[in-house]
């Protein structure tokens, strides 16, 4: 039926060409579209009907990038899967040319109805940073590190980037190294952020030592604790004794220093 139809419609332009030659002008226009079309976009299947080619590029960018298995060792990892973004729909990818290397997704994060079996804590986290609409962009760094948190209706955002480090114990033997490798990278992610945010909206705890060195005297019970950002790890250098119990912990947003 549709073939029948196709043909009708052909014998009644070539008649109709003949006398007119704004038809003519016209239907060479709509040809030359039909032709970009077919090239460009897609190839004519049977039935007059264009199908557009699959984008395999589009259709794996609107999945958010796995987070390298090394991430679950890190402090970063608790944040992110309190604010349950492996659950996160994605809308849109946008590359930002001042930023090489940063990937920004726009989501649509799920309803969360199970916040009560988490502590205070990671309620205190989940409610400082929960957009009503639940529309949030998520900033990757090229190694696949989602380093902040933008809420679409808030001014504030939530900054991961000093929490990708996997914390040497107080025994390592090449502890300023690793610190050392750390803050130079923490660096770089702190500038792919500040290109993307250029409404200048505020991280409440950015400013904050995101580290905390606590030393226990065995015997004693005295205690000390020492707050401390990665390029400052040298002025704490803790030296490992068996007298003392001895931890470095992450400060995590939202949770008060002592």
């Amino acid at each position: 039926m549709l073939d029948i139809y196709c043909q009708l419609g052909l014998q009644s332009i070539k008649s109709s060409f003949k006398y007119n030659w704004l038809l003519k002008a016209t239907l060479l226009v709509v040809i030359g579209a039909i032709l970009f079309n077919i090239i460009v976009i897609g190839q004519a299947s049977a039935g007059c009907v264009l199908r557009p080619v699959a984008s395999v590029e589009k259709k794996q960018l609107l999945s958010l990038p796995t987070l390298p298995a090394e991430v679950k060792k890190m402090p970063a990892y608790e944040i992110v899967k309190i604010l349950g973004v492996f659950d996160a729909r994605v809308t849109r990818v946008q590359r930002i040319k001042r930023a090489a290397g940063l990937m920004v997704y726009t989501v649509q994060m799920p309803a969360r109805t199970d916040m009560a079996d988490y502590s205070p804590e990671d309620r205190a986290v989940f409610g400082a940073y929960n957009d009503p609409s639940r529309k949030y962009d998520l900033l990757y760094n090229k190694k696949g590190y989602l380093l902040a948190i933008f809420p679409h209706s808030k001014n504030s955002f939530l900054d991961l980037a000093p929490y990708y480090f996997n914390i040497p114990k107080i025994d390592d033997p090449t502890p300023e190294g690793k610190w050392s490798r750390f803050a130079a990278e923490l660096k770089e992610d702190e500038a792919l952020i500040n290109a993307y945010n250029i409404r200048g909206r505020q991280s409440p705890f950015r400013d904050r030592e995101p580290y905390i060195y606590i030393e226990l005297n065995k015997k004693t019970g005295a205690c000390i604790m020492k707050t401390f950002a990665p390029e400052d790890f040298l002025y704490i250098l803790p030296q490992p004794s068996h007298k003392k119990h001895q931890i470095i912990i992450p400060l995590y947003p939202t949770v008060y220093s002592p």
